[in-house]
């Protein structure tokens, strides 16, 4: 003979069952969660410092030199749109030594394209080379973009 669960093991039963169907849900990609439509973010932080050799700061890329920059061999490769932001950095250099230093963060929505990372590493092996510079952070991801009026 079968025991009575009572309405407790039914209610857990219906509970479970819910967060199931919900959890299932929001890992399903319907329902109004976001999609990625072929757009990625890229993050390129530029250090402003100029290092010799030995690690000694011995300028400072100024906000024209940066601008022209951009203007000659970012927007060539992006020419959509960016955004820039004055930050502060910190990073150990390949000598072993902790620099602080006024940076720029480039940030770029781009389409997915087959030569996206090709194009970032021309930015930042440009800048390098011009500012003598050790590298250049690259941070790429998927993002979903609207335009919304």
């Amino acid at each position: 003979m079968a025991q009575y669960a009572g309405p407790r093991h039914g209610a857990v039963r219906r509970w479970t069952l819910c967060l199931l169907l919900l959890l299932l849900f929001f890992l399903s990609g319907s329902g109004g969660v976001l999609q990625n439509n072929g757009w990625l973010k890229s993050s390129l932080f530029f250090g402003l410092s100029i290092q010799a050799p030995n690690g000694t700061t011995i300028g400072e890329v100024t906000e024209a030199e940066f601008q022209a920059f951009v203007q000659r061999e970012v927007v060539p490769q992006f020419p959509s749109g960016l955004s820039i932001l004055n930050v502060s950095g910190e990073y150990l250099t390949a000598s072993n030594q902790t620099i602080q230093e006024a940076s720029r963060l480039l940030i770029l929505y781009h389409r997915r394209h087959d030569d996206s990372q090709q194009r970032l590493q021309a930015v930042a092996h440009a800048f390098c080379e011009q500012f003598q510079q050790e590298s250049v952070l690259a941070a790429t991801e998927d993002a979903t973009i609207n335009f919304f009026h």
